[in-house]
């Protein structure tokens, strides 16, 4: 398995070493020091340990009482825009690839040693991951297409460069990625300002159907939202009646091989305080949600994909803290961010990424 960090930090400018010096006085150290390290270490083996354990007793998810089938769709949707999306759209900017600003797995390999021993960038490595959802969700480029939770363009900069034809709309709760995205739709040069895309504000499962508009989409997609919905069956109902006939839905959401109690119960998650509502479902649990949808395909991705992604974020925070320390942050969210991206590696990592990794599921509307 790879070591905790990939590399270190090489600080050369003075004002930066300044603000490394005031963060370490305050028991903040950076990416690739002997601490954080050690730090991640000893997580990925508490994180083992908790992994083995959920291992043996193969858990029923149902029976941990996290049902896909009941209560509301999504839970703490305006503390977790609170708490984590709607920070500044300029701390986002520091440690997201520049081309797609996509805040989800990118694709390094399919299995743990392709993964670690990739060479490709970040931003390379997210465009083969959309290249990878294209081919697998089976978009043929003249589709109309929704997407839930559409961040802040990633897929739909991939998609409207490469598919001339397409059109789609999309969705976010979020306030700093909408005024993002309607800032970048004001650009006729940019893909999103050439009259194919438009935004709806506000919360999937909240905005009427009629304003989604029934009836009306080829694909459904998803990139890294489903983790945040509660009651699966009601999310699957009203995806179906946004699709055509023999329509199709695209998941992809991050997932784990087997139940993991701790995860199952978004106030017991170790990411309860950056993802509040969140949860990982086993890589199964999706699959049984055939109500309305046929399961055409599904596939799992290793972990280390997604522990390559975020290691390359937190290095990248890094790299540029004098512009994050002290405009963006002080002194305790740079310890709360700094602490995100050592948990969420941590994660990912144990047993060579078999564990905890994305799921990806191809569905079809099913035939009335």
């Amino acid at each position: 398995m790879c070591s905790a960090n990939a590399g270190t930090l090489n600080v050369s400018e003075l004002d930066h070493k300044t603000i490394l010096d005031a963060l370490e006085e305050a028991g903040v150290y950076p990416y690739g020091s002997e601490q954080v390290k050690m730090h991640e270490d000893r997580l990925i083996k508490a994180i083992s340990w908790l992994y083995r354990k959920a291992e043996k007793s193969r858990g029923n998810f149902e029976l941990l009482g996290a049902s896909t089938r009941q209560g509301p769709m999504a839970e703490q949707t305006q503390d977790l825009m609170q708490s984590h999306y709607d920070q500044p759209l300029e701390f986002f900017s520091h440690f997201l690839d520049p081309r797609y600003m996509a805040y989800s797995m990118a694709f390094f390999g399919d299995t743990r040693e392709e993964a670690e021993a990739s060479r490709r960038t970040l931003e390379d490595a997210q465009k083969s991951k959309f290249e990878r959802l294209c081919e697998r969700a089976q978009i043929q480029g003249n589709e109309k297409l929704f997407n839930i939770g559409c961040g802040f363009g990633s897929l739909e900069t991939f998609l409207l460069t490469d598919y001339p034809q397409m059109r789609i709309v999309g969705i976010t709760p979020s306030k700093v990625q909408s005024e993002y995205l309607k800032m970048r739709m004001k650009n006729p040069a940019d893909p999103l300002g050439e009259g194919r895309f438009t935004l709806i504000e506000g919360d999937f499962s909240q905005v009427p159907l009629a304003e989604l508009g029934v009836d009306s989409f080829d694909v459904v997609f998803s990139v890294g939202t489903l983790e945040h919905f509660k009651n699966m069956l009601a999310a699957f109902e009203r995806m179906a009646a946004l699709l055509k006939p023999q329509g199709r839905a695209f998941h992809h959401i991050v997932s784990s091989r087997y139940a993991i109690p701790r995860y199952s119960d978004s106030k017991k998650s170790r990411l309860r305080h950056y993802f509040p509502g969140a949860r990982v479902f086993p890589f199964d649990e999706l699959a049984k949600h055939t109500d309305f949808f046929d399961l055409k395909e599904s596939w799992f991705l290793n972990g280390m994909n997604y522990w390559r992604t975020l290691d390359d974020w937190h290095r990248r925070f890094w790299e540029h803290m004098d512009r994050v320390y002290f405009p963006l942050l002080g002194k305790a969210g740079v310890r709360y961010w700094n602490d995100y991206f050592s948990i969420s590696k941590a994660m990912f990592a144990p047993m060579d990424g078999s564990v905890l990794g994305n799921g990806q599921y191809l569905f079809q509307k099913k035939a009335v």
